[in-house]
């Protein structure tokens, strides 16, 4: 089951954040549509998996441990592509005000801080070791106390919500300003296709003090900073490249897509022990060793597909897979439509 969460951060005050969001997808989604978010800056971190992303009309493939930025009122998407299986976080963050305290900054600060977000060197940014443990950290700290609602609103829906609220006009919550407010207990875990929960402040049988609500809006508050600063240090240090054993892989696997090639085989050709060769290739492509292979073999197929000519166990044959049956299942894994649904749309497209 695929796991979609939201956090309305702007009703715990948080006006520099509104939104933070995760997705956990065992398998593929339909694709993402195109969109924007005014005034917002986003920030999309793909813990795990691969996905495409399409931003003002050009194609941006990330893998995981990738950061892409999508700068104010750029229309944004996954085009044609589905959203697949993986963790991907997202965290939109608001232009601050001459005024007023950005993050817990001085209000100088807080524009500098946004002027160098602004101007990063670099799209797509590579994540620190920390970058994931800081967005967990702020899930958990929040799902001490709120309620969880089904709601019926998407991220889109709360970005409609916070644009027609004006930078300084929003009504201040009242969440963290009593002195003391009931506030409720542990969560219930929630599993459903792709639709989005809101975490919404609530009423229990759990009270917290003046200081103690203070102290978690702080803890929340520098965990959301350390995220936003290890993107901007990322984005100054050199761009992440392959080592050569793993590249040596990658190369032959995208070369040969006629051949399955075992874990042993690609170790081999990496000269690694197995063990290594996996932990490394996923540290430096992402994704397992045997994913990458599947998702370059599907690639491959949707080109072939494209040929009325060539019969779907031809396909399945030339891409090294053990049957046509094997070769449907694993193609409606990441596609969520079979291969003959995907030929029959290419067609109606025509």
């Amino acid at each position: 089951m695929n796991e979609r969460t939201i956090i309305d951060l702007l009703a715990y005050g948080f006006h520099d954040v509104p939104i933070l969001g995760r997705y956990i997808y065992l398998r593929a989604c339909p694709p993402l549509e195109s969109h924007d978010q005014g005034e917002l800056l986003e920030f999309s971190f793909l813990a795990q998996g691969h996905q495409t992303f399409c931003v003002e009309g050009k194609e941006f493939p990330i893998y995981g441990g990738d950061i892409i930025a999508i700068f104010p009122s750029e229309v944004h998407g996954s085009g044609s592509y589905r959203e697949e299986k993986g963790i991907m976080y997202w965290i939109l963050v608001r232009p601050p005000l001459n005024d007023r305290k950005f993050l817990g900054t001085t209000p100088e600060e807080g524009k500098i801080l946004w002027e160098t977000l602004m101007t990063l060197p670099n799209r797509v940014i590579r994540a620190t070791s920390s970058s994931q443990k800081y967005l967990e950290n702020v899930f958990a700290l929040i799902s001490r106390y709120p309620v969880w609602l089904n709601s019926e609103k998407s991220s889109c829906q709360l970005i409609e919500k916070i644009k027609s609220h004006p930078l300084g006009q929003e009504q201040s919550s009242t969440y963290f300003q009593n002195k003391k407010r009931k506030i409720v207990g542990p969560v219930s875990k929630l599993t459903k296709d792709k639709k989005d929960y809101l975490i919404f402040p609530g009423a229990g049988n759990q009270s917290l003090t003046y200081q103690e609500q203070s102290i978690l809006v702080l803890r929340i508050q520098n965990l959301i900073l350390s995220f936003l600063l290890d993107i901007i240090e990322s984005s100054r240090s050199l761009q992440f490249k392959k080592s050569d054993k793993i590249r040596k892989v990658v190369d032959e696997l995208e070369q040969s897509p006629n051949k399955m090639l075992s874990i042993r085989e690609m170790a081999r050709i990496a000269d690694i022990s197995e063990w290594y060769f996996i932990k490394l290739f996923k540290k430096e492509v992402g994704i397992s060793p045997a994913d990458y292979q599947l998702r370059k073999k599907i690639e491959y197929s949707m080109n072939m597909l494209a040929d009325s000519d060539i019969s779907i166990t031809d396909i399945a044959i030339d891409l090294g897979f053990s049957s046509s049956q094997y070769f449907a299942t694993v193609f409606k894994k990441y596609m969520c439509v079979t291969p003959s649904e995907y030929r029959q749309q290419l067609f109606k497209q025509e």
